[in-house]
């Protein structure tokens, strides 16, 4: 009895020999594998693993050395993590397959066309080329040539066709004018009937117009003048939009380098849309934005003023908390309710229209909701040229022109 429980603490001991310690970073694949018996070991397994082991992790870590790749700032591949030799998933996790290198530079060399685009296509397909020439003048503007042109190779021999372009306002905006001016000579030509061609007050564009299509109607579509503001305002967009600069209180007129349209029969039109409404307006909760026209020439205006109103010749339509008030040479001379700051919002677009009896239409989003008339010797003189004149109190932190030539509701406000 004595001899077998002598041969089992034996065993037990020769046992635990074998076993690594559980804090051992070998666990979980050696600790319960069968004790490895080397003829070198001379009574030491667990020696002899240790040894075999460590040899097994430098070479490896020698060869992963020699096969990752470097991460280069905008090269194709990255770096292979290696985990630390004393980490417990050494064994199991360390010389897995590296995970396949992602490039997120390469561009696709095709592309899927929008819903729209391809319903075009399909139309243009089946329909005689007049009859593509018609549908094209209803979709195309300047700013989606390269848009459509994409569609097949058609649409760009389409697009040049003077048919498309007939009879319509080729709208060109001052953010266009870099890129197109390359190619402003081949697509001059399909232009010829359009009923004119809008461009930004640009000498050079002015003069290539004149001189390579000196028939052509142009007109020049205002924009936020640069010279012509206060301190308190900042142009930016090519002349587009004008934002307030931050902790700016005062002088945040600015006025258009160019008249409004004198289209007939419509009568002048400005529409501005509000991108930013964010500015808290707690400490002078009365007066907001402003609008109106000037009939003084922008260049000869010798001293702005702080605020719209004091700019000479002006009619301005200010907006406040309850009402609209129409003042001419800074002097209250019509006021309404139908409209007022509270309903303007982000994205709200705000038009005032001169009518021809020389009095003032205000339109939110499109609606007409209010009019004023103010007394006869106070409104605007026929045939004059109306420049725009606007300021930015209140809550209101950028805005944009759009290039609306009259009030146009949005669907959802016109159901």
């Amino acid at each position: 009895m004595e001899i077998l429980n002598s041969n089992e603490a034996e065993l037990k001991s020769k046992d635990e020999q074998c076993i690594l310690p559980r804090k051992s970073p070998l666990v979980g694949f050696l600790r319960h594998s069968p004790p490895l018996q080397l003829p070198s070991t001379k009574g030491r397994p667990t020696e002899a693993m240790y040894d075999n082991f460590d040899q097994l992790l430098q070479w490896r870590s020698h060869h992963e050395s020699d096969c990752c790749v470097n991460f280069v700032p905008g090269g194709p591949g990255v770096k292979q993590q290696t985990l630390d030799k004393k980490s417990p998933y050494v064994g199991s996790h360390r010389h897995a397959p590296p995970s396949p290198v992602l490039n997120f530079t390469t561009r696709m060399n095709s592309f899927e066309l929008p819903p729209p685009l391809l319903l075009v296509e399909e139309a243009l397909r089946q329909v005689p080329e007049e009859a593509g020439f018609q549908i094209l003048s209803f979709i195309v503007e300047v700013k989606g040539i390269p848009c459509l042109a994409r569609v097949n190779r058609g649409f760009s021999a389409l697009m040049k066709s003077e048919l498309v372009w007939a009879r319509r306002s080729v709208h060109i905006a001052p953010g266009m004018v870099p890129g197109l001016a390359p190619h402003l000579a081949m697509w001059l030509p399909a232009w010829r009937l359009a009923s004119k061609i809008v461009i930004p007050r640009s000498q050079q564009l002015i003069a290539e117009l004149a001189r390579e299509a000196p028939d052509l109607p142009v007109e020049f579509a205002w924009r936020f003048d640069r010279e012509l503001k206060g301190i308190g305002v900042e142009v930016i967009h090519h002349g587009r939009s004008v934002k307030r600069v931050a902790g700016a209180d005062e002088e945040l007129v600015v006025l258009g380098d160019a008249p409004l349209f004198q289209t007939v029969p419509e009568n002048p039109y400005l529409e501005v849309v509000f991108d930013d409404r964010s500015i808290d307006v707690a400490k002078d909760d009365l007066n907001d934005f402003g609008i109106g026209v000037t009939a003084q020439p922008p260049t000869a205006i010798e001293e702005l003023g702080s605020v719209a109103g004091e700019v000479p010749l002006s009619w301005v339509v200010d907006f406040t908390r309850s009402s609209v008030v129409l003042s001419v040479n800074n002097m209250e001379a019509a006021k309404g309710c139908g409209v007022s700051a509270k309903d303007i919002h982000q994205g709200s677009r705000v038009g005032l229209r001169v009518t021809a009896i020389g009095t003032f239409e205000i339109y939110l989003d499109g609606l007409l909701r209010e009019s004023l008339a103010p007394n006869e010797c106070e409104r605007v003189p026929p045939g004059v040229h109306l420049f725009p004149v606007l300021d930015l109190y209140g809550c209101t932190a950028q805005l944009s022109r759009t290039y609306a030539e009259r009030p146009t509701p949005d669907e959802c406000n016109s159901r």
